[in-house]
């Protein structure tokens, strides 16, 4: 499970091949000058916790199938342009990128 509170992270491409995304794992504050920008989510992946990876600069976001729960704005602030849903009949896949272009 991926669950420290990274805020102000110097990581721009990041792969999480499986495990559960805690809260706040990833999110950046505004103030902080490097985010991510590629992030890549394995196959492995079963949830996205609230926050997640609040306010970086990801623009392609793939959702794998097995991902079963998805928190509260996990990717809030961010700047994506493509989404791709390999299977999600719950809607919580949609749910979690509110606030993007």
């Amino acid at each position: 499970m991926c669950s420290s509170k990274s805020f102000g992270t110097q990581i721009k491409t990041l792969t999480i091949e499986s495990g559960e995304i805690g809260e706040s794992a990833f999110r950046s504050e505004t103030d902080s000058t490097t985010k991510i920008e590629n992030l890549t989510l394995g196959d492995g992946v079963t949830s996205i916790g609230n926050y997640a990876f609040w306010n970086n600069q990801i623009t392609e976001l793939y959702f794998p199938k097995s991902i079963k729960s998805v928190g509260t704005s996990p990717f809030f602030g961010n700047t994506i342009e493509t989404l791709t849903i390999e299977q999600c009949t719950t809607g919580i896949c949609i749910k979690g990128t509110t606030g993007n272009k």
